[in-house]
């Protein structure tokens, strides 16, 4: 993050033009492109207004935010691998607000569901991350009371939905479970699911949900979240 007497530094493309990489991702500019696309570890990112164009370097320039001329906010870079996401433009203000505002930690905050934080701070534990995926331990097994509990509080709105054994993928994304899946819609956008098993992702390392039954939910603002990367 560049910070400049402890505010974050708005600086152009213009300005930045010298960038040529985030981690192992290589970054290329293009005047003749309208949307910023990924190609394995090339992110190009489109050149058509570099005054008004925006590049917040995140994570010690291995991540960034790319705010263009026409108001759209991608997320990209290299986390295990090069990615690149864009956010909902119903929300990309806030979430440029809240970087400005509050650096990296605001905007990472912002990335993390309302719903998920909730439960953390009942359960006073931090979910684990696969890529978009967060995944917070509930409770040992599927008969334990502490998660028939949990349950009931759906029941009125979902009925009450069974495990599925086989191979789930996680909100119908990239990511694959090999275990037991519940997909619970609890409306407004809002899905959550429980599982557990093996947690496995093409650009991720594999996460094993094998100690109990775990809460999982997506980034909060993806546009298009079952193609995010």
């Amino acid at each position: 993050m560049i910070q400049v007497k402890g505010k974050v530094k708005r600086r152009s493309i213009a300005e930045l033009i010298g960038i040529t990489s985030a981690g192992d991702a290589e970054i290329q500019f293009d005047t003749e492109r309208v949307t910023p696309k990924r190609e394995g570890k090339v992110i190009t990112l489109p050149l058509a207004n570099p005054r008004c164009e925006e590049f917040y370097p995140l994570v010690g320039g291995r991540q960034f935010l790319y705010h263009s001329s026409s108001g759209q906010l991608w997320f990209g870079g290299t986390e295990e691998k090069p990615f690149l996401v864009e956010l909902n433009p119903t929300a990309s203000l806030d979430y440029l607000g809240s970087y400005l505002a509050d650096g990296e930690e605001g905007f990472f905050d912002l990335l993390r569901p309302r719903f998920l934080k909730r439960i953390e701070s009942d359960l006073g534990i931090t979910a684990k991350r696969q890529g978009d995926i967060f995944a917070l331990r509930l409770t040992g097994g599927w008969a334990d009371s502490e998660l028939k509990f949990f349950m009931r509080a759906f029941e009125m709105s979902v009925g009450s939905p069974k495990p599925q054994a086989g191979n789930h993928f996680v909100f119908e994304t990239r990511h694959k479970l090999q275990g037991e899946y519940i997909l619970i819609k609890l409306g407004q956008g809002t899905d959550i699911a429980l599982g557990a098993g093996v947690l496995m992702n093409p650009d991720h390392t594999t996460m094993r949900l094998e100690d109990g039954i775990y809460l999982m939910q997506q980034t909060a603002g993806l546009m298009n979240p079952k193609q995010a990367d």
